[in-house]
């Protein structure tokens, strides 16, 4: 066993990676290493660069909405341990759970929850329909008001939530651009989180699809290329060195 982990160690020394040190990130691909096919399906590369940000070797990383599976994949390529769910798992090492119930029991407190929810009711088509995409926009923010909360109470001291999420002018329903993270931002902040760092995921073309692009240039809007990464830190006693220095948020009240 010891000699399994002095040969982990020597892996995870030899990885090329390495942390990012801007607040954008660009990708033009999502890298085939890292998750299946899945309706908002993310770059694995975005998930790389933050577990080497924010974790290090075999440290818990949580994903309650596990999608494809790329927090999985990452977690293994970058040997971090971790525990996934879905309330549809599409494969085999994604456990089911639905996380309107709150976190299941855990090991242990992680030191990162990765948040990648639904966007309400985009591609909501494609998604399970006992989802959280199902509902109104007021019932999706009570959805992750509640998340806030239970994600505060399962993350170590001291540990990080990221929430990623896209904005998008909803002319179906609400007849309004909604700005999701921002949204959900006095909940995440009302329970104790800090937010110290946004990030902008820019998402490639391709993505959107030849009836997108042609609706798009028929009503003369914007397509959305763009996701927003905010990354939540539950404060313990002293502050960590893992962070960016001086971009790191100073202190906002907590709003309610």
């Amino acid at each position: 066993m010891l000699s399994l982990i002095t040969k982990a160690k020597a892996e995870a020394s030899n990885q090329t990676e390495k942390p990012p040190i801007y607040n954008v990130w660009n990708y033009s691909f999502c890298d085939p290493r890292f998750g299946q096919a899945y309706p908002g399906r993310i770059p694995g590369q975005a998930v790389v660069s933050l577990l080497l940000w924010l974790t290090k070797p075999f440290d818990l990383v949580v994903d309650p909405m596990a999608g494809g599976g790329t927090t999985i994949d990452v977690c293994r390529y970058l040997l971090r341990r971790y525990r996934c769910f879905d309330i549809d798992p599409k494969r085999p090492d994604i456990e089911k759970w639905d996380i309107r119930r709150g976190y299941p029991h855990l090991p242990q407190k992680p030191a990162l929850i990765f948040l990648d929810p639904p966007y309400w009711r985009l591609k909501r088509e494609e998604y399970s329909q006992d989802g959280a995409a199902m509902g109104s926009y007021q019932e999706w923010l009570t959805f992750m008001e509640n998340l806030a909360k239970a994600s505060f109470k399962a993350v170590n001291l001291g540990g990080y939530v990221a929430l990623m999420g896209e904005s998008f002018l909803d002319e179906r329903e609400t007849g309004r651009f909604l700005l999701l993270n921002r949204d959900c931002l006095a909940f995440f902040e009302g329970v104790g989180f800090e937010c110290v760092q946004e990030i902008a995921v820019n998402m490639p073309t391709q993505i959107k699809s030849f009836r997108d692009v042609e609706y798009a240039k028929r009503k003369g809007i914007l397509l959305d290329l763009k996701r927003e990464l905010f990354v939540f830190k539950k404060r313990g006693p002293a502050r960590d060195q893992r962070s960016w220095g001086s971009l790191v948020a100073t202190p906002r009240p907590v709003l309610y």
